[in-house]
């Protein structure tokens, strides 16, 4: 896959790298691996197995990190990065705090692009413990970080998801859909078409039954 376009890319390719699981290992519930609202024919993919176990391993790296020459401000940068977000993304109780269930996966992708576009919108599944409360740090960062004050309901083959813009009428800055335990995000003028697809996926054509990621 290229190299990440954005910020959550980066962090789920770290938390990925650290979690030293395979992305089709773990315990396989009721609810849908993220990988089954990921397109099987997407640029890319990455896919954490546990969200705990990543963040745990995480920490430790940075905690071994911090203790080197150069590197004693990062205690601090977690600090100010989970004051942002409003969740500290390497501990596992404030990531269950803020609606995640640190217990399973989550998945970010790259989507194929539009006619005419450069890239993909990229599309990221989230695991919820508690639907409603990831869904409003969601739309509390698309308030606070996006300036997206307008936020409307589309449809999508009967499900309803949410569209965040700044102002009626303008561009979707951010999409978002709470299906089957996870919520999904996707950011930018194609966020409600990456939101649609998913919504709609067969799942006979998801990268959850994709032979090459299922070898």
């Amino acid at each position: 896959m290229r190299p990440s376009r954005s910020a959550p890319l980066v962090a789920a390719a770290l938390l990925a790298a650290l979690s030293g699981g395979c992305s089709r290992c773990g315990t396989r519930g009721a609810t849908p691996p993220p990988e089954r609202f990921v397109p099987g024919a997407a640029t890319g993919a990455l896919v954490v197995p546990s969200l705990g176990d990543a963040a745990r391993a995480a920490a430790a790296l940075e905690g071994a990190l911090a203790g080197l020459p150069g590197l004693d401000d990062l205690p601090a940068l977690r600090a100010g990065l989970g004051a942002q977000l409003g969740v500290d993304l390497l501990d596992p109780a404030s990531l269950r705090g803020a609606g995640l269930d640190p217990a399973r996966g989550a998945a970010v992708a790259e989507l194929p692009a539009p006619a005419g576009a450069a890239a993909g919108p990229l599309l990221l599944v989230l695991p919820a413990a508690d639907p409603g409360a990831l869904s409003a740090l969601v739309a509390r960062l698309a308030r606070d970080r996006l300036g997206a004050t307008e936020s409307g309901r589309e449809n999508a083959n009967g499900r309803a998801f949410e569209v965040w813009r700044r102002e009626a009428g303008g561009p979707p800055l951010l999409a978002t859909a709470s299906v089957e335990g996870s919520v999904l995000v996707a950011a930018g003028p194609d966020g409600p078409g990456a939101i649609r697809a998913a919504l709609a996926l067969d799942p006979a054509l998801s990268l959850a039954a994709a032979p090459a990621y299922r070898r």
